[in-house]
């Protein structure tokens, strides 16, 4: 159970955090060091050169500059991954990653960290066979230079194992997230923050009951060292939310929502990740029959979701469709009717015109687009009773929007 003064953050002096957690997406950048790893000389002189002011040859200055400019592509690219821009940020990486080779043949870290940056991209444009391909490519040549088990090998097989989990590999993808945390632990010890970190991806690979103690301490670990003010105390929260839905805690559950909902006021945090918290919440409020609370909370959601550039249609149906549920079960019928044809609509505009593909819908742990399509199939069923004679609901065309997307 956690402490009950970790929801009263209002009343709790907040404590800025002392550093940053660089590798909470375990970095891509050259400028985030995971562990020291082995370099190649010539791109490690070139990484230095570039902060040096003696006089080199007219060669070297081309090298240095061609660096350089490779570094800012760089990071222009982990700036549109960070906002979740995936097909920008891979088409950059690709460039970064043909200009390395271009530099020096052979393996080197630079080499690795763009591979397993350009695997994480497709993995999220639902490309799977082609980020698995690449990611065992970076794996290969992590284990090549720098041996087995260490925490840059761990950060590329926990990309593998989300592949895994996508795929349908739901027990290889937890038998490797296991592994990966033994690595950490050997690493970092028990309490180290790169740890907890990883521990709130538990509820990826492991069922509730399992995830449950993990996130627990993680969340323990990240409030104590950094407060209230924190992106990793918000993800932490959201991630225990919907650990404690999953076992049916809603009272639980309810109280980790609101606290990530406090948090996310104070500092800056994605928009889906948001919307999924205030999603979280209504969910939670909801199987406890707080229904006017969470069509309220189903409305922020939906607000939030609309207000992002992607297409997040298919995040935003679902959203229309639980509205649609819970003004049934408060007996709302007229506008729950409202809702049901207004969700119709929405699917079947999805299924006329398609979606980006390289546009993932809930980027959350143990909520995929696929589990989304089919969830709509239960909702619509609980309002099918509501449907105008007029009205005739197909599923054949949400098993359009599923076989577009994934097969």
């Amino acid at each position: 159970m956690i402490p009950i003064k970790y929801f009263k953050l209002l009343s709790v002096a907040v404590r800025p955090a002392l550093f940053s957690l660089q590798g909470y997406h375990f970095g891509t950048h050259p400028s985030v060091k995971i562990n020291q790893p082995k370099r190649s000389d010539k791109l490690h002189g070139l990484e230095l050169f570039i902060r040096e002011k003696r006089h080199f040859s007219e060669v070297e200055v081309q090298e240095r500059d061609a660096f350089e400019n490779l570094l800012q592509f760089w990071q222009t690219a982990d700036k549109y991954a960070e906002n979740e821009r995936p097909t920008e940020a891979l088409r950059l990486y690709m460039f970064c990653l043909n200009q390395i080779i271009h530099l020096e043949q052979g393996n080197n870290i630079y080499h690795i960290k763009l591979l397993h940056a350009i695997g994480q991209m497709q993995l999220q444009m639902h490309n799977y066979e082609e980020a698995r391909k690449n990611i065992e490519d970076a794996l290969k040549r992590a284990r090549d230079l720098e041996g087995q088990n260490t925490i840059l090998t761990a950060s590329i097989e926990l990309t593998l194992a989300q592949i895994f989990k996508s795929i349908g590999l739901s027990d290889e993808a937890a038998e490797l997230y296991s592994k990966i945390l033994d690595v950490f632990r050997a690493h970092y010890g028990l309490g180290y923050h790169e740890l907890s970190l990883l521990k709130l991806k538990a509820l990826e690979f492991y069922d509730a009951e399992r995830a449950l103690p993990l996130l627990e301490n993680a969340f323990e670990v990240l409030f104590e060292d950094f407060g209230a003010n924190s992106i990793y105390v918000f993800k932490a929260a959201r991630s225990l939310a919907k650990c404690y839905r999953h076992l049916q805690r809603y009272e639980e559950a309810m109280d980790m929502s609101r606290l990530a909902i406090d948090v996310q006021h104070r500092v800056r945090v994605p928009r889906i990740e948001a919307a999924d918290v205030y999603r979280e919440y209504g969910m939670a409020l909801e199987f406890n029959k707080n229904y006017k609370e969470a069509i309220t909370a189903y409305i922020d959601s939906l607000e939030l979701v609309e207000s992002i550039d992607e297409d997040k249609r298919l995040c935003g149906a679902e959203l229309t469709g639980r509205i649609g549920v819970a003004l049934k079960k408060s007996g709302n019928i007229s506008e729950a009717k409202m809702a049901l044809l207004e969700l119709w609509e929405k699917l079947q505009k999805i299924a006329e015109t398609g979606r980006d593909a390289s546009s993932e819908c809930w980027e959350v742990e143990g909520c995929s687009e696929k589990h989304v399509v089919w969830k709509m199939k239960d909702l619509l069923n609980e309002l099918k009773d509501l449907k105008p004679s007029y009205m005739q609901i197909d599923e054949a065309v949400l098993d359009k929007i599923y076989n577009e997307e994934f097969n």
